[in-house]
């Protein structure tokens, strides 16, 4: 088999040095005539939002496009393609997000987990919001051979999820990918970006089941291969064990490396971050108190500081409360201590003289007050 065969493959369009990929087959809707420059194609919109396509003709099917370019605002794309089945004109898109500053990026686009996409696409484009001023550098779209993704497969399969709180009601299970920007990105969003890798093992069982028929009937044997067949479920039965149990386990071990094992201070306890730590640092304050004060942003937290704070009540004034003893400020930019010692909201005192007894972390502290 020749080597190319298994190698990864990829077209390259460079708009580099005036070069216009395309030429003149590029058709332009609503946006300025984009201006070729030695550092890319200088894309506008100047006064309405607009869209650049082409036709495509590549000798491979597509599994991601990297496109590469440079703005200096932020800017909400879209990656434009038309289905070889559908009727001309009719696009479909995918949003992306181009970070300002002038600098150049890379966006890699895993088109794989959508059914929507055309792996042989003959038309793709991009559309640029108005107000968009965009250096476009390079186009590429890549496939890789079968033994890449089988080899992604196989990566994916065992990648597990970070703990989430819909955890106890709903777990995603073995999730499969075919590339390896898929792979790294598999659980960044929600549902994740690829296909249930329980298919693997119902594919499994499907070939087994179908070989011992042919065989059966080609043999004249029944009853030995039902029990052939029944130890390959039992097998399969097992992987997905050993896989569920191995995510089970890796919950174990981050919360064990994350919080168990560190010092009060510099513990990390799943999506709660840092803020249980910060309650069992609060603790030994609540002793003598009946009550704690919070002031906070829209973070909720305020049912968890409620369980934590018990026996204690926890308030939230709505105004000054001289009364109360104990102050949680949790990132409130606008809260201060005065010259006085008082805790301040936007430069009106709401407590008693005192101080800060316990700094939580940069934008979270306990504010005690002096008084009896």
């Amino acid at each position: 088999m020749p080597t190319a065969a298994l190698a990864m493959t990829e077209t390259v369009w460079n708009f580099l040095d005036g070069q216009v990929p395309g030429g003149d087959s590029w058709r332009y809707s609503g946006i300025d005539v984009p201006q070729t420059t030695p550092e890319g194609l200088r894309v506008t919109a100047s006064n309405d939002d607009g869209s650049m396509l082409v036709d495509l003709a590549l000798p491979h099917p597509t599994q991601v496009v990297y496109i590469t370019l440079a703005s200096r605002t932020d800017e909400t794309a879209k990656f434009l393609w038309h289905r070889r089945a559908d009727v001309p004109g009719n696009l479909l898109e995918l949003p992306f997000t181009i970070t300002g500053g002038g600098t150049e990026q890379t966006v890699a686009l895993d088109l794989d987990p959508y059914p929507q996409w055309d792996a042989r696409t003959d038309a793709i484009g991009l559309s640029f919001p108005q107000g968009s001023d965009v250096l476009l550098r390079e186009i590429r779209f890549s496939h890789w051979n079968i033994f890449d993704q089988t080899m992604e497969v196989a990566k994916s399969f065992w990648i597990f999820p970070k703990f989430n709180p819909y955890n106890i009601n709903f777990i995603w299970g073995p999730v499969i990918t075919f590339n390896p920007v898929g792979t790294e990105s598999i659980f960044s969003t929600l549902p994740p970006r690829g296909r249930s890798g329980m298919w693997l093992l119902y594919a499994a069982l499907i070939v087994v089941a179908g070989g011992l028929i042919a065989y059966g009937i080609w043999k004249g044997k029944k009853q030995s291969l039902v029990v052939i067949f029944f130890l390959a479920y039992a097998a399969v039965w097992i992987l997905f064990d050993v896989r569920m149990g191995a995510e089970i386990l890796s919950y174990v071990k981050n919360d064990y490396d994350t919080y168990l094992s560190k010092p009060m201070g510099q513990r990390i306890f799943r999506t709660y971050l840092s803020f249980n730590d910060m309650m069992d640092r609060t603790a030994p304050w609540l002793e003598d108190v009946e009550e704690l004060g919070v002031l906070r942003e829209t973070s909720p937290i305020i049912a968890m500081t409620r369980y934590f704070s018990l026996p204690a009540t926890v308030v939230e004034p709505d105004g000054p409360r001289p009364d109360v003893k104990l102050w949680l400020v949790y990132h409130r930019d606008d809260v201060t201590v005065d010259g006085e010692g008082r805790l301040t909201v936007g430069g009106v005192p709401w407590s008693a003289p005192g101080r800060i007894v316990e700094q939580l972390d940069t934008r979270a502290f306990l504010f005690r007050t002096t008084q009896q």
